[in-house]
């Protein structure tokens, strides 16, 4: 009796797995679908995507730049010298920079710097040397490779070199100055 029993459940439980593959047969399986087109820009926009993809026709730079400059100061250390003040030094630091505009490949540029040198300071005398430069240019500007700018500039400015004394007790009056 026990092996009829073990008889009738392993062939009900065949039975059951023979049921299970057959209705796996019956689910479909899924079909691979295309995938949608990227959307176009409309018309309306059509102009602002062409400019994303393109160089706009104007830009914007802010330059800032930092150096050193060796002014020959050699006629003016001689008249210092000559009424008994120290040499000024030749050496000056400067900062500055610039903004450009270009507009269809014209550029319009301010630029502008400061330079300083160390100051001379003895028992009688703080001496300081500044000096300071402003420039407007325009220019134009080739583009022979798409990351590569060439733009001579023409311009004009002003330069001032400032000498200023301090003694350090009193100041020095026009004359002896």
């Amino acid at each position: 009796m026990k092996c009829a029993l073990w008889v009738l459940l392993l062939w009900l439980g065949c039975g059951e797995i023979v049921y299970a593959q057959e209705m796996r047969d019956d689910i479909p399986m899924p079909v691979p679908t295309a995938s949608p087109e990227p959307e176009r820009p409309s018309q309306a926009d059509e102009w602002l995507h062409q400019l994303v993809e393109d160089d706009l026709p104007f830009m914007f730079h802010v330059l800032f730049s930092g150096g050193y400059q060796r002014v020959p100061l050699g006629p003016l250390n001689t008249r210092l010298q000559a009424q008994g003040y120290d040499a000024a030094s030749e050496d000056f630091l400067s900062l500055g920079g610039s903004i450009q505009f270009s507009a269809w490949d014209v550029l319009t540029e301010f630029e502008g710097h400061v330079a300083t040198t160390l100051p001379v300071v003895n028992q009688d005398y703080w001496m300081t040397l500044s000096a300071s430069q402003v420039f407007f240019n325009l220019g134009y500007q080739f583009r022979p490779l798409k990351q590569l700018r060439i733009y001579p500039i023409a311009g004009i400015g002003v330069a001032a070199l400032d000498l200023s004394f301090m003694r350090r007790a009193l100041f020095p009056t026009f004359y002896e100055f």
